[in-house]
């Protein structure tokens, strides 16, 4: 089918993460019809999953799903709109006992099939300008064909979708969970993959100077510029990434950036983050690693300190909820741990800023803590609690999820919230949400309700 002359295009490049949790993205360049710009009319696509490590070579097929997008700072066109990031879970076709694929009625909204060949079709052809006659001959159109689609289960790795199951459930909803992500890293060579400060086999100066330095050393300007380019690109993300600062880490080579949220939202904000963080990094000849210790010896290790409060321990006299919080993390010490990073167990050796990895402890301004509270949450007698143990590679949406099974799902403080009317709220879009609590969740703002959350 000709395109149109002068036509934009739109170009969305799919991230999705491997059986590693190592990025992958491909880029799909498509016309920019006349399609409503949300996350539901995204087109599903598929990846040979066999190259992954999530997939035979004889049913290799994984599909994705996109569940959040946003402007792709790292592509200049026209307008910023017409360059996406589209960050994608995975899914799998589902079958019965006896292997058989199974279907459902209607028609798959993926790259390749009728529905979005007729759409384009319509769009461009028929009726380019006037939408409503469009979704009428659209309508038409799509029954008299009829159709089926495959019925598709999560893939193994798509942890997202089990989080999301587990956000919508009315009791945490109505906690309004919010987490605050401290995401350490360091940046290395890809030429000679040896971490900043490392170059050439020189061991750097001890510890002491980097942490938040400013023009002390080598080591301290090349991670400086890195980090501020990176600033610079993730910050313009408007509206869809919420990055509230960095600084310079205490191990040379080293970097935090903070990224906060709203249920969900949170986790998501965290992949989009780590994503452009080593496009950006790539770019400038670097690389990222999220080892919890990339380096043996007197150096710190990386971390993913996750600071979490509720509904409750953020009210009056909120203290008590905190304490009992880290009663029940203690209880499930060993629960958390399995699912708080591979290799996690060579940073937490009760040394550099770590508590024990088989020990739980707390305190008050404690680093060497498992559970930090802040002395400010003392003063004011509520807010939050800081959770030191997670290592940097941690899957953000498993430390979500046992975090509020602990504290919430399994707390009978929450019961308040089981049996609590729901009223009806309309949002600036419009649209109507059910909703319960002090302020409308993250997931709850026009730009997510379009993603289906």
């Amino acid at each position: 089918m000709p395109l149109r002359q002068r036509q934009k295009r739109v170009v969305l490049e799919y991230v999705w993460q491997d059986s590693d949790g190592n990025f992958r993205s491909k880029t799909k360049i498509m016309p920019c019809v006349q399609w409503e710009d949300t996350i539901e009319t995204t087109p599903l696509w598929n990846f040979d999953g066999s190259s992954t490590g999530q997939a035979t070579a004889t049913d290799s097929e994984v599909y994705l799903r996109p569940y959040y997008k946003c402007m792709d700072p790292c592509r200049t066109l026209s307008s910023q709109r017409y360059a996406q990031l589209v960050f994608c879970d995975l899914w799998v076709a589902d079958r019965d006992e006896n292997g058989e694929l199974q279907y459902e009625k209607g028609m798959s909204n993926t790259m390749n099939c009728q529905s979005a060949t007729i759409r384009e079709e319509v769009s461009n052809y028929i009726h380019r300008s006037n939408l409503e006659e469009r979704e009428r001959d659209l309508g038409i159109i799509y029954a008299d064909l009829g159709g089926r689609k495959l019925k598709l289960k999560p893939h193994p790795d798509n942890k997202r979708e089990k989080a999301r199951e587990m956000f919508m459930k009315n009791r945490v909803i109505k906690s309004d969970p919010w987490f605050g992500f401290e995401q350490e890293f360091f940046f290395y060579d890809l030429e000679t993959n040896d971490i900043v400060g490392w170059r050439d086999g020189v061991v750097p100066e001890n510890q002491g100077k980097y942490y938040c330095g400013v023009g002390r050393s080598r080591e301290v300007s090349i991670v400086r510029k890195l980090a501020e380019k990176i600033h610079t690109e993730v910050i313009c993300v408007e509206g869809h990434l919420d990055c509230c600062g960095w600084n310079l880490e205490v191990a040379p080579g080293q970097c935090e950036f903070q990224i906060r949220g709203s249920g969900l939202n949170a986790g998501d904000n965290l992949v989009v983050f780590r994503y452009l963080l080593q496009k950006i990094a790539e770019k400038e000849g670097y690389g990222v690693t999220f080892h919890p210790k990339p380096k043996d010896g007197d150096w710190n290790g990386s971390g993913l300190h996750t600071n979490y409060s509720t509904l409750l321990t953020r009210r009056k006299n909120g203290y008590k909820y905190i304490k009992e919080a880290i009663g029940n993390l203690e209880t499930r010490h060993n629960d958390h741990m399995s699912v708080y990073g591979k290799y996690n167990n060579m940073r937490m050796t009760g040394k550099h800023e770590t508590s024990s990895f088989d020990k739980f402890t707390w305190g008050v301004a404690d680093r060497t803590a498992s559970v930090r509270v802040p002395r400010q949450v003392i003063v004011d007698n509520c807010g939050y609690l800081e959770d030191r143990r997670p290592g940097a590679n941690a899957d953000p949406f498993d430390v979500m999820m046992r975090l509020v099974e602990t504290t919430v799902l399994e707390s009978d403080s929450y019961s308040e919230f089981d049996g609590v009317d729901v009223k009806e709220v309309e949002l600036t879009s419009g649209k109507k949400i059910d909703y319960v609590g002090p302020t409308v969740p993250s997931y709850a703002t026009p730009h997510t309700i379009q993603q289906g959350k």
